[in-house]
């Protein structure tokens, strides 16, 4: 019951933002995007390095980024989170770092080398932050996940079983109740407690692809329809009457906005309707 009433609040937030609104990316390239609860729109193109801003109807606002390695640049950046309390955790994979930014796309920590020794030759690729402030890291090269405190200072590490192949994983997610790695390659997800104990692997529904977490649910993309994950790895909802067909093999990104469903391409953003 709890989901339900979950997904019902997110899609009955108000927006200024039209249905079927699409507009143009200053770059083309690989997105994610993320949607804060007031509609500002994050989006974090990994081809290029850019993290931008926009308002919620499509106007950009601020941007940063770019190749490099000083503050506010990025080298090889994998994935970026939006935090409940909006505060932004990009993983700065090349540059050996997690930085941390507010909502207005301004950096307010860093995670890195210095923080700690255990951390000189890692590489963060993935970064959840649970609604205690507590972040949680994905590092490929050493086959763990690491616990940060809220002032970024690590806490514990958690090697993985060497069934999981780190290089494979699309996605680390955090549930009402439990983290994940999400492998879309080999259809699986590996779930954990949220104390970073392994627990077990499932098969991800059939076809479902583009898993992500929106508000502590676990969604994705099957065919053109959004589905969302129960915790025990089966279908529990489907949204259907989204008609966006013809852009389901385009996707590079997505989030839920208001009665609509965002998704991002190579060159643009589009808005589908929920009915």
């Amino acid at each position: 019951m709890i989901k339900i009433i979950l997904v019902v609040l997110v899609l009955s937030m108000e927006s200024k933002i039209s249905a079927q609104t699409a507009f143009s990316d200053q770059e083309k390239g690989d997105k994610r995007i993320e949607v804060a609860s007031n509609g500002t729109i994050y989006v974090f193109n990994l081809s290029t390095s850019v993290l931008s801003r926009y308002s919620e109807n499509g106007e950009l606002k601020y941007s940063i980024g770019g190749q490099g390695f000083s503050d506010d640049r990025f080298d090889r950046p994998k994935s970026f989170h939006l935090s409940a309390g909006l505060t932004l955790l990009v993983c700065d994979t090349g540059n050996k770092r997690v930085v941390i930014y507010d909502r207005n796309l301004q950096k307010i920590g860093e995670i890195n080398q210095e923080s700690s020794p255990k951390l000189e030759n890692w590489s963060p690729e993935f970064v959840v932050m649970n609604n205690v402030g507590q972040i949680w890291v994905c590092d490929s090269e050493n086959q763990r996940i690491i616990q940060f405190d809220e002032n970024g200072y690590l806490r514990f590490e958690v090697f993985l079983p060497e069934e999981i192949d780190v290089n494979s994983i699309d996605n680390f997610l955090l549930s009402q109740n439990y983290l994940w790695l999400i492998d879309e390659s080999k259809h699986i997800s590996y779930r954990f407690s949220n104390l970073g104990k392994y627990q077990l692997f499932m098969a991800l529904p059939k076809d479902v692809k583009r898993v992500k977490s929106i508000n502590r649910m676990i969604m994705g993309i099957q065919g053109h329809e959004l589905v969302q994950i129960a915790e025990n790895g089966t279908i529990v909802s489907t949204m259907k009457g989204i008609d966006f067909q013809k852009a389901e093999k385009k996707i590079t990104g997505w989030s839920l906005m208001s009665k609509s469903l965002l998704i991002g391409t190579q060159s643009s953003f589009q808005l589908f309707p929920i009915k």
